[in-house]
C-alpha cells in the first residue's frame, strides 16, 4: 500500500509568515529532489489547517505554491489588519447582547457614540471589520474566471480539512472533502456520533471555500464570526483556534484512520507521515498580584491566547507519545508506553518566543513581545527571518526518508 503523507498548520494570525516561510524552505527541497514535486500539492494526501493555517492549507490544496502565499502575507497584511470606521449598525450589534444597552442607544439617537470615551467603544467593538479580508479571500479563492472554488470543487488536488468553531451549536466543525469519494460529493454528512456527538463533520460541496476559510479565521476580538448557511441551515461562526483545535494534527491523523470520518487510510510508522508546522508560541505570564486587577476584557484575551498554547502542547505530546519522531535534536520521551506500538511517523517545526530562543536562533535583535500579536503587521520582516531561520535549523529532507518514493503519482485518497 502506498504511504499517506498529511500536513497541519496552525493558526497564529500574521504569524502565519512563520510557517510560509517553513513551507517555502520544504517545497524548494522537495522539488529540487524530484522535479515532479513542484507544489507541496504533489508531495501531500491530506492538509490541514486553522485559522491562518486555514489559509496556507486551502492555498496549498488548489495548487498555489509556497511562495505565492507568502507573498500574499506579505503584500496584502497590513491592508487586512488595518483599522476602518466601524458604522453605527457595527456598534449596535457589539451591544446586542448587553441587556437594554442596545434599545437605550436607539432611542438617545445617533449622536450618543460621539460621547463615548474612545477606549470604552473600541473595547466594544472587534479590532477589524473583516471585510479587506473577505475580499482578499475571494480573489484566491476563485477560478480563471472569477467564480467561487468550493468544497467539491475538481481544483483541490489534495483532501482538505478546515477547522472552525459552530458559535450556534457551540461544536468544534471540520470542513472535510475527499476528492476521490463520491459519498463526500453530497449533502449527506459523514455519521460520527459514534466517535463524539460532540464534533461536526461538514461535507457539503458546495460551500464556497472563502466561506469556510473566512469563518475559520474569525478570532473573537479581531474579526466579527461569518455566518453562512450549511446544508441549509444558518451558522454562525468563529475561529477554529477558540477549541483544542488551534493545532489539529491529532484530529488530522484520527480524520486520516478511522472510516467514520471517510478517508480509513491504513496507519503505522511506515504508513502514514505527519507534517506539522506551528507560527510561534510563548507561555502567557501575569505577573504577581496583579492577576487581581485583570477586568473580564483583559481575561477574555488572555483566555484564548493561553487556550491556544495549552491546545498547541497537549496535541504535540499526544503525537509524541504515539509517534516515530523525526525531528533534529528532538529529545526523546522516555518510559514511553507506545515505545513499541507506533501508530505514525511525525515531525513538528516551530518555535517558542523568547530571548533565549531567539539567540539560539541567530536573532538577538528580535524582541519577543513584538512578534507574539496575531496582528503585528509592522513586525513582518522579522516574522520572516524567525521563520527562514526555524527552517534553517529544524527542517532536513532526510527527515522525510521512507516517504520520498512515488512524489508526483497520481494520488489514490479513495477509502481503503
Amino acid at each position: 500500500m502506498a504511504v499517506k503523507r498529511l500536513l497541519c498548520i496552525d493558526g497564529g494570525g500574521i504569524r502565519g509568515v512563520i510557517a510560509a516561510e517553513i513551507l517555502l524552505k520544504m517545497e524548494e527541497a522537495l522539488r529540487k529532489y524530484n522535479p515532479k514535486c513542484q507544489r507541496l500539492s504533489d508531495y501531500f494526501d491530506f492538509i490541514c489547517g486553522t485559522s491562518t493555517g486555514s489559509i496556507l492549507a486551502t492555498g496549498l490544496a488548489v495548487g498555489m505554491s509556497a511562495n505565492e502565499l507568502l507573498e500574499i502575507y506579505k503584500q496584502k497584511g497590513k491592508l487586512i489588519f488595518t483599522k476602518e470606521q466601524h458604522t453605527w449598525n457595527q456598534l449596535l450589534q457589539s451591544l446586542d447582547s448587553v441587556t437594554g444597552w442596545k434599545r437605550k442607544l436607539v432611542s438617545c439617537g445617533r449622536c450618543l457614540p460621539e460621547i463615548l470615551k474612545k477606549p470604552l467603544l473600541e473595547a466594544m467593538l472587534n479590532k477589524y471589520t473583516g471585510r479587506e479580508l473577505e475580499n482578499q479571500l475571494k480573489q484566491t479563492f476563485a477560478d480563471a474566471q472569477g467564480n467561487p472554488l468550493t468544497l467539491g470543487s475538481s481544483e483541490l488536488k489534495t483532501n482538505l480539512m478546515v477547522v472552525t468553531k459552530n458559535a450556534t451549536t457551540g461544536k468544534p466543525c471540520f470542513f472535510v472533502n475527499n476528492t476521490k469519494r463520491e459519498s463526500c460529493r453530497t449533502n449527506t454528512n459523514l455519521h460520527t456520533d459514534a466517535i463524539n456527538p460532540f464534533l461536526q463533520i461538514e461535507t457539503d460541496p458546495n460551500i464556497p471555500l472563502w466561506d469556510i476559510v473566512r469563518a475559520s479565521s474569525a478570532a473573537p476580538t479581531y474579526f466579527p464570526p461569518h455566518r453562512f448557511d450549511v446544508n441549509g441551515k444558518p451558522s454562525e461562526f468563529i475561529d477554529g483556534g477558540v477549541s483544542s483545535y488551534n493545532n489539529a494534527s491529532f484530529q488530522l491523523f484520527l480524520t486520516s484512520i478511522l472510516p467514520e470520518f471517510g478517508t480509513g487510510w491504513e496507519y503505522g510508522s511506515d504508513k502514514i507521515f505527519l507534517v506539522s508546522i506551528g507560527t510561534g508560541f510563548n507561555v502567557p505570564e501575569i505577573e504577581l498580584d496583579k492577576a487581581s486587577t485583570y477586568n473580564n476584557l483583559d481575561w477574555a484575551k488572555y483566555a484564548i491566547n493561553d487556550l491556544m498554547e495549552d491546545a498547541n502542547l497537549q496535541q504535540n505530546l499526544l503525537l509524541k507519545l504515539m509517534s516515530e519522531q523525526r525531528k533534529r535534536g528532538q529529545q526523546k520521551l522516555e518510559n514511553n508506553p507506545f515505545q513499541d506500538k507506533k501508530l505514525l511517523s511525525y515531525c513538528r517545526f516551530t518555535t517558542s518566543f523568547t530571548k533565549e530562543r531567539f539567540q539560539q536562533l541567530g536573532l538577538p535583535d528580535i524582541n519577543p513581545k513584538d512578534v507574539e500579536g496575531m496582528d503585528c503587521v509592522d513586525k513582518i520582516d522579522e516574522l520572516s527571518l524567525i521563520g527562514k531561520a526555524v527552517a534553517k535549523e529544524q527542517f532536513d529532507l532526510d527527515l522525510f526518508e521512507g516517504f520520498l518514493d512515488d512524489i508526483g503519482a497520481e494520488k489514490n485518497l479513495m477509502l481503503t
